[in-house]
């Protein structure tokens, strides 16, 4: 009978032989899945098309505008097979954008915020040497990752819920060409414009920007240190707040910073949209456009102000506008505004756009047109207008001298 030594000692030469027999088999199972693989990439279609192919199929996947809810769009290519982790991998234009928001959050929301600055990293790793455009609503955890690529971001998009968010943007982006901010902090007492003339000082080469949030984060709250000036000699494109229109059931702006173009100078605005108009005075508008004297081809306000009569002085120093746009947020019973807007204030005027309710109408309006070259002009309802038929018999003679005309609702032209 054998002794318990021997016992042992051959189990364990058994266990090991097992362990052997088990190690051989995953051996031939992953033989077999490899075999499967390179049968699958030979019966695939895609691995019969040429890389170039493969790659735009695979950026016609992408979503035409990413939003909050589309930042897996790339990652998801990655999972399918070998070939297709291969395929995007070698595809930096699909990892040239980077969202990071609410809807992207259930897959940050368990993660330290180092390993979502290395999860961006990889993201802007795919991207190889390409211009990249980073869209964040939420805190700015991707900070460490933003300084390191700095001088790839051709765009940044940011909605932050709290100015102090700002703050952590202290290094320079010098490639980019489209800002937007978006402030959400509904109650504050500090502004943040200097912040604001601060990031677009460290970022020269911007022809379009963007710039929203309550009305408070826009005032400048120690007076006596005021924000330094700012001259940007790129800057062809500012939109000062958010407008989403109008129908006969609502109205809604997103209060702005209009009196940050107290400190600025831009030489070379080619577009300027500024909501709350009437926060502005006259003699500010005035004094900016005094100082760049732009090339402005376009203007759109939006004002619950129901006296625009001292635009004209301002108008006279847009001599290039072919296109304004004045939202009305109130009913308004003239346009007396326009009355001297001839060829001495607006020579190039092309296209008038009204919003909101005004009962006089054609005398301003042959009046904006007498001299000057506008050709186009709508004026938008809140409600169907009523016109009578000797207005509406002058609307449509001006019509058959070869102006565009649009009166009604938005969706109902009474011309």
């Amino acid at each position: 009978m054998s002794t318990k030594v021997e016992l042992d000692k051959r189990i364990e030469v058994l266990s090991l032989a097992i362990e052997l027999q088990h190690q051989v088999l995953r051996d031939l199972e992953t033989k077999r899945s490899l075999a499967r693989m390179d049968l699958n990439t030979i019966c695939d279609p895609m691995a019969r098309l040429p890389l170039e192919i493969s790659s735009e199929i695979f950026l016609r996947c992408l979503p035409d505008s990413p939003g909050p809810g589309c930042d897996d769009s790339p990652t998801v290519l990655l999972l399918v097979c070998r070939l297709w982790h291969e395929i995007a991998s070698s595809t930096p234009l699909l990892w040239t954008t980077l969202h990071n928001g609410p809807a992207h959050a259930t897959n940050f929301k368990r993660l330290h915020v180092a390993e979502i600055n290395r999860s961006s990293m990889a993201w802007i790793r795919r991207a190889q040497n390409r211009p990249i455009t980073v869209a964040i609503h939420g805190p700015l955890q991707l900070s460490p990752s933003l300084e390191q690529h700095a001088h790839r971001i051709d765009q940044l998009k940011l909605c932050l819920p709290s100015r102090l968010e700002l703050q952590r943007l202290t290094f320079p982006f010098p490639s980019l060409t489209k800002l937007k901010i978006e402030i959400v902090e509904p109650h504050s007492t500090v502004g943040v414009t200097v912040e604001c003339l601060e990031l677009l000082r460290a970022a020269p080469c911007v022809v379009d920007c963007e710039f929203a949030g309550p009305n408070s984060l826009w005032t400048v709250t120690d007076e006596n240190v005021p924000p330094t000036p700012l001259t940007h000699l790129r800057l062809q494109h500012l939109r000062l707040g958010l407008y989403y229109g109008f129908d006969s059931f609502s109205q809604t702006i997103i209060p702005h910073c209009p009196h940050i173009l107290r400190y600025l100078t831009l030489p070379a605005l080619r577009s300027l949209f500024i909501s709350d108009f009437e926060d502005l005075g006259s003699h500010e508008v005035e004094e900016f456009l005094a100082r760049s004297s732009p090339p402005l081809r376009s203007l759109n306000i939006v004002t619950r102000d129901d006296d625009l009569s001292e635009s004209r002085g301002y108008f006279r120093l847009l001599p290039h506008l072919t296109d304004l746009t004045v939202d009305f947020m109130n009913d308004l019973e003239n346009l007396d505004f326009l009355e001297d807007n001839h060829h001495t204030s607006l020579p190039n005027l092309r296209t008038l756009t009204i919003r909101g309710g005004v009962h006089v109408i054609v005398g301003a309006l042959t009046g904006a047109r007498r001299g000057s070259k506008l050709r186009s002009f709508r004026h938008i309802f809140f409600e169907p207008p009523e016109l009578t038929d000797n207005t509406l018999m002058a609307l449509r003679q001006l019509v058959r001298d070869g102006m565009e005309i649009y009166i009604g609702t938005r969706n109902m032209n009474m011309i």
